[in-house]
């Protein structure tokens, strides 16, 4: 059974498979509430489209990611990013 997508904003933490990303974008270009734009790899940090699969998180593929010092608006969730989910100690 699908679901919707469940309610998430930018800065938010999300999880794709064993990947915790932070939320840069709630809409892909499309505009669909299912598709966003997250940053993950604190070695690297990296923009990542992403979707809804109507169960889960899932990278869009072909996935094809840029790095998000090339990105100055992605800057704040890049810093959450390098913090760390709110539940690592």
């Amino acid at each position: 059974m699908t679901t919707a997508a469940p309610p998430v904003r930018p800065g938010d933490w999300i999880r794709i498979g064993s990947i915790d990303c932070v939320i840069a974008q709630e809409r892909g270009p499309g505009g669909s509430e299912a598709e966003l734009t997250v940053v993950c790899n604190r070695g690297r940090p990296t923009l990542y489209r992403a979707n809804w699969t109507g169960d889960s998180w899932s990278f869009l593929h072909p996935m094809r990611g840029h790095y998000a010092e090339y990105a100055p608006l992605a800057a704040a969730y890049v810093q959450i990013l390098l913090e760390g989910p709110p539940d690592e100690d």
